[in-house]
């Protein structure tokens, strides 16, 4: 089992006790994996590495491409993640975070200060992020808080699409969704 990834192997003791995998929400998802990794049951690859694999499973079943390679033309030099492309032209700028909450926002401000319309923040979990929100739980308070609060101060409610890295393995189409009209 030592080959397997967190996801892997809370699927495969899903099988075992007979529960399907879709009868669990995201946060239990999470805290499974959590749990399979805090119990040595598997070894957890980088974040950063583990996030741009997701991303790069994403786009491809999308049809588009991920490359993460930061664009070079951020206004204050942050570093982004990467972006998405279509047929070599860019159509969104990402961030990969599995931090903290203060990191995410961080994130979120590299990103709507970058001139794209579209922004993807993709958050993910980190054997080092001891104590801090599921990636679940904080797209939920960016959704419902801290969104909004950014929408107010510029006037207008960004376009960014904020997903777990669960969320884009789990169902790539929503990347799809969210970049529908491009």
């Amino acid at each position: 089992m030592s080959a397997l990834g967190p996801e892997d192997v809370v699927i495969k003791l899903l099988e075992i006790v007979g529960i399907e995998k879709e009868h669990l929400n995201a946060d239990q998802l999470e805290a499974l994996q959590d749990l399979a990794v805090s119990q040595g049951w598997v070894s957890d690859t980088e974040p950063q590495d583990r996030m741009r694999t997701t991303m790069n499973a994403a786009a491809e079943a999308i049809g588009v491409q991920w490359k993460h390679d930061p664009p070079a033309d951020h206004p204050y030099g942050a570093k982004l993640d990467g972006m998405l492309l279509r047929g070599g032209e860019q159509i969104a700028v990402v961030e990969l975070e599995a931090i903290d909450a203060k990191h995410a926002r961080a994130a979120l401000l590299d990103l709507l200060t970058y001139p794209c319309r579209r922004k993807l923040l993709v958050l993910g979990r980190s054997k080092r992020a001891t104590g801090c929100d599921s990636p679940a739980r904080l797209r939920e308070d960016f959704d419902k808080n801290v969104l909004p609060a950014v929408g107010r101060v510029l006037a207008n409610e960004p376009d960014v699409g904020i997903f777990t890295e669960l969320q884009l393995r789990s169902n790539p189409d929503i990347l799809k969704r969210f970049l529908k009209g491009l």
